[in-house]
């Protein structure tokens, strides 16, 4: 092959269009110019760079002609015969050799553009390793004592990890056919990857031995082709339902191994099936391209999912100046070589390099604009604000109208939904029923449209109602759509994010494991970090595996000086196979936005003191008796043994010596606290025999030394001067028996009388009039300072967490199955972090959803305080629908669960927003390239070059992205939106209203919905404290008349003060007014009637800051 043939083989490869036969993603925009793009390759390609050589070469031969002339006259005037001058020789024989010289040089560039091309091009992604020489690399260094940098540091992540792990398609009679993805058995297949490649294998029989969570081993069988049959009950009816699950590994194997080859082992494999053969023939059934005409749906299949999953894990985020700033430093350090500059024998030579290195990076330059094209198109998609494509409300019954009420039982899907989640018996639901479980959660998504805008024209303040968003979205897409309305909005974050080991490891390209994994968390934290208030905390868990690159990418983007703390989680685990140690913990990395802000907010690293909320339960509930202070101390020491026997019950349960494990009880620092007192509202002392009189309140302390701290040697010497204010080492006399009482051996902590310089100072005497000194019952005893429970409710927080908190075993009580979820963090372990942070309406923000742990947490804490806390989750899995949405519903029914059914009856409210977005996947599939219907360009080769080399993508796309066309009716803007991992899609409606309040960042007030009447109005306030209206129509039902009609029932006339800014969509004749501000002296206009359509398409493309 020549290398003209190799370049356009590799650049056919970069392009995308070389595997016609896939249809999905990017691969099918391009294939849609494959023909363009092949022409160029294939044919204007080489005939630039010839002609460029060409021109050179014309150059050179007229200065070799000039030279070679004057050489014969210069040898003719020197009286000698010319054919014999060495100079005249020379010069012929470069003449001559110019035609095999261009050809050569043709070959160099050539070969020099496919050496270039293919050092930064790795099966659909640029990797940004800068080459300084050979394989030797640089890094951008701007002169930091430490840094951090990875090979993909300079692009976006784009894979999504449930359509690598799974891949399901339907057959025409509706069964499902599912390719599922095995963890690497650690075990067994723990090669290194420097010699080997990762590629998608049909799995062998095998068994694996595997560790539950206790450490206990028990063996697994696995076929590669399994069928699942099951049975399940639609409308009343049993219906039996089978899936054929086809087993893979993505597993080392030998460097070299085609993936096509192991698809092609795969396929015979599946079809010789018995299983198959019988019972799955559809998956024989053709589907061929125009290589592969003998294709099966079941090869179709396949080589989408491995291709799917083995290229496109990156876009860069600037590929043109990358490769424009490599370009030159290819040329410097391996073209354009120095020793030969320095060796030439004759310049013409040296020239004749250069022509050829103008018409190299000419050429390149022409590609690499290319590629930029395609990257920055695909960039521009990516950073591209997703729709909303579904909005739903979940809601307990206290915020339901009970006129609501009689349709919500006729709903049989609502019924049954209840049936499913709380175990109740539908017979026993009626309207008593419902005004007696207030608690119960309603789900818009199984109302008609109707009910849903009835409903939300119903609640008022609706976002600050509002106390969870579940946003079922990419982490990236659902941050970048939330940026403008939860800027600096966020108290607390919470991430428990792929730990990247073998069972849990993000999809990632050959040899780029961590480095994809550093590149994902940089462009999450960088937008989460946006959102977060100065004085907020982000908490992230992790564990060995990724630690490193976690601290590393943290500091980058918080600042290495906001790392607040990295805390040590002390786990009850064991690795009975581990060849070391055996780790027993894992690391929860703690960054304050801005630790100086943090360190002001004296609420924030603190926690409540463990056992304070019961004491505080137990004090309420005996008050109102004004029992005696005997038989409250009484009280308090019974709750104090049960607590100890239930810890100690809970220990010896995890098999664990309680005499060693009972100084990590959790109480230990409120059991002192067992000394009780009354006092009155102003906190006066009162006697007990007075308490009922005075409506006392009882007041539980622990005693503790009021001593001077410090070492004898550190005292000021006034401490032991009797003649000075500040003496220290007085004996008072005891309050009963009169005699002098005993005294610490450092002093006393305050002096023995008030200073009239400084009053509100401890001193003896203001601390007995106050009785907040507890003497003995004669003076042999050191007075001890009282320290009341209620004054040190919270603890500075710890580094060290010990929590043996099973998250596995509560999901288990909620649903009533096990392993509903791999590894889910406790509600409790969650809620240390979300009590440490935050306050009443704090916000709490998790884009690892995962089970639902933070939602939870955070459901808990408002439960256990009474706040109001709010929640923003955002997952991309599927179960989102099977496990995070109902564990929200039963976690604000009731708080305990076991065997998946209630126990508790201590419902809280909850009004959830659940709302899913376009994906990137979905981006790309509503685009369409749509050619010019007339060629402009035909007669002007050198403008329609131009034109492929920097705006095709763009330009011809333009028709299927959003255009203003589109506002005339937004309730009616349809995509296709994907419904299973293998690319099936449904026509789907899109909400343009949410959509929008999105991007203007609005805090909703109200919505008033009829659609049915073409309009929906939205009221609420923008981040700029701008009181603002929107007005969604339909313009064929409310055109310029309508409008008019319309604009006192919708406040639209700008005269009036009711509103700072209006949005309307579409053309009108409303009369419009300029709001007038003064900024720095100057008269800023602002138009107080705005459109839609131009705000909307620039916030929609507008990339991040």
């Amino acid at each position: 092959m020549s290398k003209y043939n190799e370049l356009v083989k590799k650049l056919k490869e970069i392009f995308q269009i070389d595997r016609p036969e896939l249809d999905f993603g990017i691969y099918r925009i391009l294939n849609a110019r494959a023909d363009e793009i092949n022409d160029y390759l294939e044919n204007k390609l080489k005939i630039k760079i010839q002609s460029s050589l060409m021109d050179a070469g014309n150059a050179n031969k007229a200065e070799l002609e000039q030279q070679l002339h004057l050489a014969i006259k210069a040898a003719t005037d020197a009286g000698f015969e010319p054919a014999q001058s060495p100079k005249v020789k020379e010069l012929k024989k470069q003449l001559m050799s110019m035609a095999t010289g261009a050809n050569e040089h043709e070959n160099t560039v050539f070969s020099h553009l496919l050496t270039f091309f293919s050092r930064y091009y790795d099966n659909g992604d640029f990797i940004s390793k800068r080459r300084y020489k050979g394989n030797t690399y640089a890094i951008p260094y701007a002169g930091e004592e430490v840094m951090l940098h990875w090979a993909n540091k300079d692009q976006y992540y784009i894979k999504s990890g449930e359509n690598f792990s799974n891949y399901t398609f339907k057959l025409t009679d509706g069964r499902k056919v599912s390719f599922r993805l095995l963890a690497a058995d650690t075990a067994k297949d723990n090669r290194k990857e420097n010699n080997t490649d990762r590629r998608f294998k049909l799995i062998e029989p095998h068994v694996r031995t595997i560790l539950d969570k206790d450490g206990d081993e028990y063996e697994q069988s696995y076929e590669p082709v399994e069928e699942i049959k099951s049975t399940s009950i639609v409308d009343g009816k049993t219906v039996e339902s089978a899936e054929l699950i086809i087993h893979f590994e993505y597993k080392a194997v030998t460097k070299g191994t085609k993936q096509d080859a192991l698809v092609q082992s795969a396929i015979s494999t599946i079809l010789e099936n018995k299983t198959v053969q019988q019972h799955w023939a559809e998956l024989t059934k053709r589907a061929p391209t125009e290589k592969n005409p003998s294709r099966t749906e079941l090869e179709r299949h396949l080589n989408t999912y491995t291709q799917r999953n083995t290229a496109d894990y990156f876009i860069h985020k600037d590929l043109g100046v990358f490769l424009k700033n490599e370009l030159d430093f290819y040329i410097k350090n391996e073209v354009m070589n120095l020793d030969n500059v320095q060796n030439a024998e004759v310049f013409s030579n040296i020239e004749r390099q250069l022509r050829m290195i103008q018409c190299l990076r000419n050429v390149a330059m022409d590609l690499i604009t290319f590629l930029a094209q395609l990257e920055n198109f695909q960039k521009k998609l990516w950073t591209k604000k997703k729709f909303v494509i579904q909005s739903d409300y979940c809601l307990t019954l206290d915020l339901v109208p009970a006129k609501f009420y009689k349709s919500i039982l006729n709903n049989e899907k609502q019924i049954n939904e209840w049936r499913g989640i709380y175990s109740i018996q539908s017979e026993s639901v009626n309207i008593d029923f419902l005004h007696e479980n207030k608690f119960l959660v309603i789900d818009t998504s199984n109302f008609d449209d109707e009910f849903k805008r009835n409903l939300l024209n119903s609640l008022e303040k609706i976002d600050d109602l509002c106390n969870g968003l579940l946003l079922h979205t990419d982490n990236y897409h659902g941050l970048n759509l939330i940026q403008k309305k939860f800027d600096n909005k966020i108290k607390c974050v919470y991430l428990d994010p792929p730990y990247n080991t073998d069972v849990s490891a993000i999809p990632y390209k050959n040899n780029y494991r961590h480095s994809s994994w550093a590149t994902m968390m940089n462009d999450r934290l960088a937008l989460v970090q946006k959102t977060m208030t100065p004085a907020s905390a982000c908490y992230i868990s992790i564990d060995k595996n990724e630690r490193d690159s976690l601290v590393g990418v943290m500091n980058q983007v918080f600042g290495e000086d906001n790392k607040a703390e990295e805390l040590i989680w002390i786990q009850n685990t064991n690795d009975g196979r581990a060849k070391t140690f055996s780790t027993n913990h894992e690391y929860i990395e703690v960054y304050a936005k801005d630790i100086k802000a943090a360190e002001e907010d004296y609420s924030l690293f603190r926690e409540p003191k463990p056992g304070f909320e019961q004491v505080m339960h137990l004090i309420a509930e005996l008050n109102p008796d004004f029992p005696s202070v005997c038989h409250i101390e009484n009280k308090l020491k019974e709750l104090y043994k049960n607590n100890k026997n239930s810890f100690k019950k809970r220990v010896e349960a995890e098999g664990l010596d309680y005499t060693q494990e009972k100084r990590n009880d959790p109480w230990n620092g409120v059991y002192q606290y067992k000394f009780a007192e009354y006092r009155d509202q102003e906190g006066t002392y009162v006697e007990e025999e007075k308490a009922r009189e005075k409506n006392a309140k009882i007041w539980v302390f622990r005693e503790s030394d009021w001593t001077i701290m410090e070492a004898d040697q550190k005292q000021s010497g006034t401490t032991k001067d009797p003649s000075h204010p500040n003496y220290r080492y007085y004996r008072p006399y005891h309050p009963v028996t009169g005699k002098p009482v005993a005294m610490p051996s450092r002093g006393w902590k305050g002096t023995q009388y008030i200073d009239p310089k400084y009053p509100k100072r401890n001193s003896w005497e203001s601390l007995m009039n106050d009785h907040r000194l507890a003497c003995g019952p004669d003076e042999t005893k050191v007075p001890q300072q009282k320290r009341f429970l209620h004054e040190v409710e919270t603890n500075v927080a710890k580094s060290i967490i010990v929590d043996y908190s099973d998250g596995e075993k509560e999901t288990t009580n909620l649903f009533g199955v096990k392993g509903i979820f791999l590894a889910p963090k406790h509600t409790n372990f969650v809620s240390k972090f979300v009590r440490q942070a935050t306050s009443q309406g704090s916000y709490v923000l998790d884009i690892f959803g995962g089970s639902g742990s933070t939602a939870g947490a955070v459901i808990e804490c408002n439960r256990a305080d009474n706040l109001d806390r709010k929640f923003i989750l955002m997952e991309t899995n599927t179960y989102i629908d099977s496990t995070i949405l109902p564990r929200i519903k039963k976690t604000v029914f009731a708080s305990k669960w076991r065997n998946g059914k209630p126990e508790s009856n201590d419902g809280i409210s909850l009004c959830l927003k659940f709302q899913r977005l376009e994906s990137y996947e979905d981006t790309l599939n509503n685009l369409e390239l749509k050619k010019p219907k007339v060629d402009l360009f035909d007669n002007n080769p050198e403008f329609k070059e131009d034109y492929l080399l920097n705006y095709m993508l763009e330009v011809d796309s333009r028709s299927s992205l959003l255009s203003t066309d589109d506002f005339r009716n937004p309730f009616d803007y349809m995509m296709k939106i994907a419904v299973d991992s293998a690319g099936a899609y449904e026509e789907h409606k899109i909400d343009l209203v949410e959509t929008f309040n999105y991007l203007i960042g609005l805090h909703v007030n109200s919505i008033e919905s009829n659609v049915d009447r073409g309009y929906v109005r939205v009221e609420g306030t923008l981040p700029t404290g701008e009181h603002t209206l929107i007005l969604w129509r339909d313009c064929d039902k409310i055109g310029y008349e309508e409008l008019n009609k319309y604009a006192n029932r919708f406040d639209l006339y700008a005269k009036e003060k009711t509103f700072d800014v209006i949005y309307i969509n579409g053309d009108h004749n409303l009369p419009t007014a300029f709001t007038v501000d003064e900024e720095d002296g100057e008269i800023v206009r602002s138009l107080k009637i705005r459109q839609i359509e131009p705000e909307f398409l620039n916030l929609m493309f507008a990339e991040e800051a």
